[in-house]
């Protein structure tokens, strides 16, 4: 339960059964950080984790993978990758990186609604998930550059994304029956002609 500041050295917390569980914060000045668990990891409200430009590579294994609402990592100028079986729940996702930004999980849903959950204007979101993307209570709320997303769910979970500004879309792919809605606050959306096998725009099975 004691902060970890790694200055510009790697930082690699890993279990090989279990959760892993951070209730204070983690930081390195330029190194990378991996949080690499077996079955789940929760970052608490203290739980905050950056680095000023190293790769942030968030693994929840087997289960969900968990932020409180207040919960920040931040990559700075880095790469970062969050990756669980389980439902991955948002706090607050800030990067400056130029490049894909990669989500995937059982689901990802974010904890509070008005705030960007994912702030990271120069990124390529793309997001890969098997239980839907927010709800249409409580959209996933993103400042991102581009977006590829695809729900593999075939039953009845739902996309919805708000953007703040424009957004390029390279493809959505909604396989379950549920709600595709994505919108943007001041700003428009542009799908992009990808050619070849890649131009699917926007998909939707019902």
């Amino acid at each position: 339960n004691s902060a970890i500041d790694a200055q510009s050295k790697n930082v690699v917390l890993r279990t090989t059964s279990g959760q892993l569980s951070i209730n204070a914060a983690v930081s390195s000045g330029g190194g990378t950080i991996t949080l690499d668990a077996a079955a789940g990891w929760t970052l608490s409200a203290m739980g905050d984790v950056s680095s000023a430009g190293g790769v942030l590579t968030l693994d929840a294994g087997t289960g969900a993978l968990s932020m409180a609402v207040d919960t920040l990592v931040d990559a700075g100028a880095g790469q970062l990758s969050l990756d669980a079986a389980g439902r991955v729940t948002l706090g607050q996702i800030r990067s400056s990186y130029t490049g894909q930004l990669t989500i995937n999980g059982g689901g990802v849903e974010a904890q509070a609604d008005g705030i960007a959950d994912i702030l990271a204007p120069n990124a390529n979101l793309k997001i890969t998930t098997s239980g839907g993307i927010g709800t249409v209570g409580n959209p996933l709320e993103i400042q991102v550059k581009n977006m590829d997303i695809w729900n593999t769910d075939i039953g009845t979970s739902a996309i919805v994304v708000e953007q703040f500004g424009s957004l390029d879309v390279s493809q959505i792919r909604q396989q379950a029956s549920g709600a595709l809605d994505i919108r943007t606050i001041s700003g428009s959306i542009n799908v992009l002609d990808l050619g070849g096998a890649l131009a699917d725009g926007i998909s939707a099975t019902s």
